[in-house]
């Protein structure tokens, strides 16, 4: 049998509130809102946002908990296993660290590494975002 085709489709993350998130995400970086659900035997409502060709995945859970401390920082949440964040990449780096910072988002300071520069931010709930630049070879 032949190997399948296959390509990323999504990133799932759970939010406190989840019109709040759907207007931040769409707000800051653009998202733009395909379809909206409620799944009562998991408690949860939700939302696919798209982003070009990819789509986030918000579940806003009837009661939420709130994300322990150590996972809004990058250091120390990489030393648990699990999913760590999702990255966004642009154009200029520096340029969209210093609009997001303009716009209220938490953000780090630009870092270089081989292949590319990246800034990580946190979003309403402290979810680590990516934004990179990809460096030519």
């Amino acid at each position: 049998m032949a190997k399948p085709k296959f390509e990323m489709d999504h990133v799932a993350i759970a939010v406190s509130d989840l019109d709040r998130s759907m207007k931040w995400y769409s707000s800051v970086f653009g998202f733009e809102t395909k379809a909206k659900f409620d799944r009562p035997d998991l408690k949860v409502k939700g939302a696919i946002m798209a982003l070009g060709k990819y789509n986030l995945e918000l579940f806003g859970p009837y009661e939420p908990e709130p994300m322990e401390e150590y996972r809004k920082r990058l250091e120390t949440s990489l030393q648990v296993v699990g999913v760590q964040h999702f990255a966004l990449s642009v154009d200029d780096v520096v340029q969209a660290q210093k609009y997001l910072r303009d716009n209220g988002v938490k953000c780090g300071e630009v870092t270089s590494g081989k292949t590319a520069k990246y800034v990580f931010c946190n979003d309403l709930d402290g979810i680590l975002i990516e934004v990179k630049q990809n460096l030519g070879e």
